[in-house]
């Protein structure tokens, strides 16, 4: 009696040889992780940050943070959504006027910089049924529910070229 070798059947990844859809679209996802590479654009990542990951600093700068600074980092490693960051905020401001507080692009930007850990965000169902990543980074709705990726009302003003999405991840930063 023969043994059969134990171990991937390289056939198996051929599209024509699978039927069900889940496994053909898992498939599709770890024939994906297998040819990602770090600029991939579909991976959502600056120039900057692909920068740091591939020459990470030998050594930490000093850097001096000030309370209100601090508060600001706070509030956004708190919940990095930007409408959470500016209504906090607005909070703060109401019960403490002088303080500077930075804009949220500008807290988002340091701590990008302190950290070398930059936010990616990727569209996903308003459900939430999928992030649309892998093979449903093309996609204009959701393979699952049908709902819009994008801002209906957007879309038609804009005649096709404001694509807002109507729900992207929580961004990590």
């Amino acid at each position: 009696m023969r043994m059969r070798k134990i171990g991937v059947d390289h056939n198996m990844w051929l599209q024509d040889t699978i039927h069900h859809d889940d496994l053909r679209m898992a498939v599709e996802f770890v024939k994906g992780l297998q040819g990602a590479t770090l600029d991939d654009p579909s991976l959502g990542m600056s120039d900057g940050a692909l920068h740091c990951l591939q020459n990470p600093p030998h050594e930490q700068s000093p850097r001096v943070v000030d309370k209100v600074t601090r508060l600001a980092i706070d509030l956004f490693l708190g919940n990095p959504l930007e409408a959470t960051y500016e209504t906090n905020c607005r909070a703060i401001l109401c019960f403490q006027l002088d303080l500077d507080l930075i804009s949220y692009y500008k807290v988002k930007s340091l701590v990008a910089n302190l950290t070398g850990i930059e936010s990616v965000i990727h569209h996903m169902c308003v459900k939430p049924c999928i992030a649309y990543t892998g093979p449903f980074v093309d996609l204009n709705a959701c393979p699952l529910c049908s709902e819009p990726r994008y801002d209906q009302f957007h879309l038609e003003s804009s005649s096709g070229l404001e694509k807002v999405p109507c729900q992207d991840s929580i961004p990590s930063p």
